[in-house]
């Protein structure tokens, strides 16, 4: 019973991915230990494009259905060792650990890709989506994740502006 508690506490109860409260703490632990060895890490935020739309067009139960399968996408597509986990609404992140800029950015490429790639069936119709993702990395002066997220979002918003179904790095 207390194993049942502890994963309510830390799961998305719809994607079954870390929940923000657990992302960020798993985030913050790993910030001080790239902090002691130094090693890379990079930071994802990713955003299902027109998100409301799939909503309004298709109801609450078929988004629910695209939350889940973006969030099993993003599962098979990451390592074990990255940290995944639903932040809100429609908006995920990731930690590539021990990962440069170079490699994140093909993994985000990949996610992209896979996503785009991705549909579901309904009774009525067949919703394509896509995602847009931004891309930060640790640097050597960052004492917060909120510092490195930050610049994420930023980027997350240009790729937005410049049409989305993009990755940009910030």
């Amino acid at each position: 019973m207390e194993e049942d508690l502890r994963t309510l506490a830390f799961t998305d109860s719809l994607t079954g991915v870390n929940n923000r409260r657990r992302f960020f703490e798993l985030a913050n632990k790993e910030l001080e230990r790239t902090k002691r060895n130094g090693r890379p890490f990079c930071f994802l935020t990713l955003d299902i494009d027109h998100f409301k739309t799939i909503n309004d067009s298709h109801g609450h139960d078929q988004g629910d259905i695209v939350l889940t399968k973006l969030a099993a996408c993003c599962l098979q597509e990451l390592r074990c060792s990255d940290i995944f986990g639903r932040i809100g609404g429609e908006e995920f992140s990731a930690i590539l650990i021990e990962t440069d800029t170079e490699t994140a950015q093909i993994v985000a490429e990949r996610l992209r890709k896979r996503i785009a790639a991705e549909s579901i069936q309904t009774d009525d119709a067949r919703i394509a989506f896509t995602i847009s993702i931004g891309l930060s990395h640790w640097q050597g002066n960052d004492d917060t994740i909120d510092s490195i997220m930050q610049r994420a979002d930023k980027a997350l918003y240009t790729a937005k502006n410049l049409g989305r179904n993009r990755v940009e790095n910030g």
